[in-house]
């Protein structure tokens, strides 16, 4: 797999989330000339500060929690970590990597299949519910690197398909969200304990709740936490607005009130693509067949469509054919994903549907609160 996965710094203006205030490139951090390669080919020039930090301290196989805001380079940091510590000519599994959604592990071994493109035999694939497990059987033979959600992973093992024994890194990525649910917090413990006790952990994470805390205590040896936001997970440079929508004891009422706020914004705002989350799965698809009637080029995604159509709504998103998505609350991936890519896109700008609430937010980078009657900066 190739192509470019990185944003172009040079081309417009970067807040300090992204951009380092030293002149380093990614060949200070010394690592091999495969990797460097692979990181020139999809785009990567400079690290971000969290990498900056962070990858010089994984490379030594120090345990590591990172904490850091979404879209800053997380993904990159055990990407970069995995593909350094690969051994030569190994073909079993040696890299163990937990994503909270479907989505999200596509996405981590996508950009792990890019920047590992000179690394001559690498298999890196992605194991994931909604899919039939005989397929599984042959995909994953010869495999090196493992990305999946937690209930397929804990299936592999206990049916003998996944071989632990070789496996030197394991990553929890979005470790905030894969804690919230109990089942993947059982899923993680009985995975933990079929992996060999001399390994590397990584955990990356938008905060750091005590859940975390905990994990880490129970698994983690003498880990390093790199951090560089403590209370504020933002991103700089994103302004927030919000409308209050007119209260009615109508479900139906409220809805269309949002509906015509909605439609009003989208019309009114220059975007180049927009992301709308709606808390209701029963109502995604109807509000995605509403927008496209306002003329835009529309696809949705939320738990109650196949997993297929799931990816091709991500794909389209990529690849700037859809111009609005709409997404369930329950879906974090897409908030998750896209926020991880927001300097690949041009933009990213996103409408918030709340169905148990009178609020709509709108947000939008450097959108000045004057060009749009009836939105209040927050």
């Amino acid at each position: 797999m190739s192509g470019r996965t990185a944003h172009i710094l040079e081309q417009k203006w970067r807040s300090d989330d992204i951009r380092i205030g030293e002149d380093a490139d990614f060949s200070s951090l010394l690592l091999p000339k495969e990797l460097l390669r692979g990181l020139t080919g999809a785009g990567f020039k400079y690290p971000s500060p969290i990498q900056l930090k962070a990858i010089p301290v994984g490379k030594i196989g120090k345990d590591l929690i990172v904490q850091a805001k979404s879209g800053t380079g997380k993904t990159l940091v055990f990407t970069v970590v995995a593909l350094n510590m690969l051994l030569k000519g190994a073909t079993h599994p040696q890299v163990l990597i937990m994503a909270p959604t479907r989505e999200i592990a596509c996405q981590i071994c996508q950009v792990i299949k890019c920047v590992g493109v000179p690394y001559k035999g690498l298999a890196c694939e992605y194991f994931i519910g909604g899919r039939k497990l005989e397929e599984d059987v042959s995909r994953i033979q010869g495999c090196q690197v493992i990305v999946g959600t937690p209930g397929r992973i804990k299936q592999l093992i206990n049916c003998k398909i996944l071989k632990t024994a070789g496996i030197r890194l394991f990553v929890l990525d979005e470790a905030d969200q894969l804690l919230k649910e109990s089942s993947f917090t059982t899923d993680i413990d009985d995975i933990f304990r079929a992996l060999p006790r001399d390994k590397q952990m990584i955990a990356t994470s938008a905060t750091y709740p005590d859940k975390l805390k905990r994990l880490t205590n129970k698994y983690f040896r003498d880990p390093l936490l790199i951090r560089l936001n403590k209370k504020d997970i933002g991103l700089l440079g994103m302004v927030h607005y919000y409308r209050v929508i007119p209260v009615s004891k109508l479900p139906v009422v409220a809805y269309k009130e949002k509906l015509k706020f909605l439609e009003n914004v989208l019309l009114s705002v220059k975007f180049a693509q927009c992301l709308v989350f709606c808390n209701m799965v029963s109502r995604v698809e109807n509000l995605c067949v509403e927008i496209k009637e306002w003329g835009f080029a529309t696809s949705y995604i939320s738990s109650a469509r196949e997993q297929q159509d799931r990816l091709k709504a991500i794909e389209l998103l990529k690849r700037f054919k859809c111009k609005v998505l709409v997404s369930s609350d329950v879906v974090l991936s897409v908030q998750a994903l896209l926020l991880s890519q927001v300097m690949k896109l041009k933009y990213i700008n996103g409408c918030k549907l709340m169905g148990n609430s009178r609020v709509l937010l709108y947000q939008e980078k450097k959108l000045m609160p004057e060009q749009h009657s009836g939105l209040y900066k927050n």
